[in-house]
């Protein structure tokens, strides 16, 4: 089955993949066409300015900007393109940072590339420009998920082991330090936990057990943690007030965190500044706060979307996607509202 993409927002560097660079913001759903045409794309992942696509048949393709190779191209690109050095591989997962890209394939292998100021890329170069190609990060275990945040990353092995590695000035690598690691390092302080997702923000880092508890590390300036203060943690700490929520799917903006239980409730909290959090203002929030203004409504765990400071996106089961606050695909409400509450995206209502 072929897939029809949709964007909208800033375009600046072509991370939109419409191929006009002239239109520099999308205030509207546009279809992605050419390389994107009559193909399965299974999985979307949007980093601070560079976009990549997963498609079904395991090929990967990038848009956006460039700046550290983290496209994996050459130069950078208005349009999606094919990742030529991931040719040989078959892709699962992609996940993108701030200025760098990762991949996990059929094989339990994770590829990266791009800037490795703080480590991130897992792997180490004698020269630059080795790092704007996509490398095996050499690692003895088989990987069945990764998570990137902004400049950290955490995978999850197939017998349940839990790494991380990258900056980790805040703790946001789960150590008990913040010291940055090059490598993937073990985090041994969620002994036989069972694992079922992973989830990073800016400097945050979450996992969600497969029983649906909730644990979180990193920066907490503004509640992204859940854990009722501002303090950051260097270790993985429960998130008490979510313990009977049911949760089933965790994601996080650059700030803040998004947290979807089992019946399809939306809980948001952490930085509020932009509205980001749909509670009808901009205060922030450091303990999980349900969403009201999507009561009735059941969100699905497919996509729920936080990205950085500016957008919250929910499909709505037989209804359509709502934003709140940054890239609109609607008309734009008053200041007074637009800001603050999820809104039906009419550009998407077919």
């Amino acid at each position: 089955m072929t897939s029809r993409i949709f964007c909208w927002g800033g375009n600046q560097n072509g991370q939109l993949g419409i191929g006009n660079l002239e239109e520099d913001k999308v205030t509207e759903p546009k279809v992605i066409k050419d390389a994107l045409t009559d193909v399965s794309v299974s999985q979307i992942a949007c980093g601070d300015k560079h976009t990549l696509f997963v498609l079904s048949n395991g090929d990967i393709y990038s848009c956006g900007n460039n700046d550290y190779g983290k496209l994996g191209h050459t130069k950078r690109t208005s349009r999606p393109e094919k990742i030529d050095a991931l040719e040989s591989q078959t892709v699962v997962q992609a996940r993108a940072g701030m200025s760098h890209s990762l991949c996990l394939t059929t094989a339990g292998e994770v590829f990266s590339w791009g800037d490795n100021s703080y480590g991130q890329l897992g792997r180490s170069a004698p020269d630059n420009e080795l790092y704007r190609t996509p490398k095996l990060i050499k690692f003895p275990h088989t990987v069945v998920q990764i998570s990137c945040g902004r400049n950290h990353n955490l995978l999850l092995t197939d017998d349940g082991h839990l790494f991380s590695w990258g900056n980790n000035d805040c703790g946001q690598l789960g150590l008990g330090n913040t010291s940055n690691q090059s490598q993937p390092t073990q985090i041994n302080s969620l002994p036989g936990v069972p694992i079922g997702q992973l989830a990073c923000g800016g400097s945050h880092s979450f996992v969600l057990t497969k029983s649906g508890t909730v644990f979180s590390w990193g920066r907490n300036s503004y509640g992204q943690l859940g854990t009722s203060d501002n303090k950051d943690q260097k270790f993985p700490v429960l998130c008490k007030s979510l313990r009977t929520q049911q949760i089933m799917y965790i994601t996080c903006g650059e700030d803040h965190t998004a947290a979807l239980t089992r019946q399809g409730g939306l809980f948001m909290f952490g930085a509020g500044t932009y509205g980001q959090l749909g509670h009808g203002n901009k205060t922030h929030e450091v303990l999980p706060r349900k969403v009201l203004e999507l009561m009735g409504s059941q969100a699905s765990h497919s996509s729920v979307c936080s990205v950085q400071w500016k957008t919250v996106c929910v499909w709505l089961r037989d209804k359509w996607p709502a934003g709140i606050q940054g890239q609109w695909s609607a008309t734009p409400p008053s200041a007074s509202e637009r800001a603050f509450c999820p809104i039906q995206q009419a550009g998407l209502i077919h």
